[in-house]
Order: structure tokens, then C-alpha cells, then sequence
């Protein structure tokens, strides 16, 4: 359940708590839609030779599509090139390598996540960390449902590029992380939730959440559902959080509206 970047968690990952925001769930479930197709924050590139602009975009585009279909190892600059519509020379403009090609299209791809989670905790800034976390974790259902190239991303390389997975986990993964895990952290010490592994949590959230809209197939012929359908992506959230703060909130939590 990531939440902002690590520079941002020094100022918004521990929401003022002077007062708790009442926010209905319906408001909650809203708020947990909002803004979940945030377009990547992409420095300009440079202007190509021949006057091609947007060219490093559609280069990073394609690689994305290329290396969640195939992984590192089975996609080659030449393909890159050819999915982006540009000679396969110009790629090497942009980027010295596949490597970091690679790494490219992670950060367009999770900056979107942090783009999302900083934007969360600006609206809820003075909002109580239960609902704030509600709203993330809604937010990170829809953002795996709607960014299913990263998480394929991710799982390819997981048994393979082992430096690469740990340069995204050192870099952007970990600092979001560490952001979701101080909310959780506040909530306990303001005895609205029951202390938790968050090891064991992330691992159920992501996990979770991952495998259910990385299997359309098996979801359509055993139970007749899309998991990419808006209204199961809303209703597999409310039973994502359902199962979370059910058993984790205190009385006292409940208590928050």
C-alpha cells in the first residue's frame, strides 16, 4: 500500500490529527476513485535530430508494452524501436543502454503511483489516518487494475533481473512504502487500529490485489467476471478494505466516520 515518496513523507505522510475529518464512506469510496489516471510527471526530452519531438515518450511507451510482455532478456532494441515507430539508432539519443531503457519505463510507469499518493494526502491532509489509508489502499486497486504493464513489469523480473528489481525497490518502491507504513504506524498510536506485521500486510495487499486483475481469463470462465469491469474493480476494494480494517480497527477506530 504505497503511499507518497519519501521526500514528500516528511510533510504529509502524518495527517493532522487535532481533529478528525468526517468523511462518509460514500465520500471515502469517491475520494478513492479520484485521480487514479494521473498522467506520468515526464521531464521534456531533448529535441531529436530532424525535429522529432515526443519521440522519447513513445520510446519509453513502447518498452513498457514490450518488457511486460516479454521481460528484459526477450525484448531487443530493435523491437522497442519498431513498437515506437523510430529507427532503432535514435533509442540509443535518449538512453546508453537497454538497462537503462529498463529503468525508464518502471519510473513512467510507478510515477504515477506516487503522483496518485501525493495527491491523496493534499486532499486529506487533515483527515485522520484510517480514512486516509482507506482511500489509498482504494487507490491502489485501481491504479494495479489500470497499470497492468508495470505489474507485469515487476513479476518478470522477480526471477531474473535481480539488480534491476532491487534498484526499483531502492528507489521508489521502499520510500512509498515507508510513507504507508508510518500512517499505519500513527493510526496504532492513536488507538484507531491493533499493531500488525506490515510485512505480512503489504504481501496480502499486493499480492492479493495483483493476482486477482492479472487473471481475467480464470475469473471469466470459473465465476462469469471481469476483473478489469469498473464495478468489480469498486467492489473488489470495498472487500479489500473490508478485510483489512474490519478486524484491525479498535473501537475507538470504528468510531471514525
Amino acid at each position: 500500500m504505497p503511499a507518497g515518496t519519501s521526500q514528500r513523507k516528511k510533510k504529509t505522510n502524518m495527517p493532522k490529527t487535532t481533529k478528525a475529518t468526517s468523511v462518509k464512506r460514500g465520500s471515502v469510496k469517491s475520494a478513492g476513485r479520484k485521480n487514479t489516471k494521473t498522467a506520468s510527471e515526464k521531464s521534456t526530452p531533448p529535441k531529436a535530430p530532424g525535429g522529432q519531438e515526443g519521440v522519447r515518450e513513445r520510446i519509453v511507451s513502447a518498452a513498457l508494452t514490450l518488457f511486460a510482455k516479454s521481460g528484459f532478456d526477450g525484448t531487443t532494441i530493435t523491437q522497442i524501436g519498431r513498437e515506437a515507430g523510430v529507427v532503432s539508432p535514435l533509442i540509443y539519443y535518449y538512453f546508453s543502454d537497454k538497462d537503462e531503457l529498463w529503468r525508464a519505463a518502471a519510473e513512467y510507469a510507478i510515477s504515477d503511483w506516487a503522483n496518485i499518493m501525493r495527491q491523496s494526502q493534499k486532499e486529506l491532509i487533515d483527515a485522520d489516518p484510517v480514512t486516509v489509508l482507506k482511500v489509498q489502499v482504494r487507490r491502489y486497486v485501481y491504479f494495479v487494475a489500470r497499470h497492468r504493464k508495470f505489474g507485469r513489469l515487476v513479476n518478470n523480473e522477480a526471477g531474473a533481473g535481480v539488480e534491476r528489481l532491487k534498484w526499483l525497490i531502492k528507489h521508489h518502491v521502499q520510500p512509498i512504502q515507508k510513507a504507508s507504513d508510518s500512517l499505519f504506524e500513527l493510526a496504532v498510536a492513536q488507538g484507531l487500529m491493533r499493531p500488525v506485521n506490515m510485512s505480512f500486510m503489504t504481501q496480502f495487499v499486493v499480492g492479493g490485489v495483483s493476482y486477482f486483475m492479472s487473471s481475467p481469463l480464470l475469473l471469466k470462465e470459473v465465476y462469469g467476471i471481469d476483473p478489469h469491469d469498473e464495478k468489480t474493480i469498486d467492489a473488489f476494494a470495498d472487500f479489500i478494505i473490508e478485510i483489512i480494517f474490519g478486524p484491525l480497527l479498535t473501537e475507538k477506530g470504528r468510531g471514525v466516520k
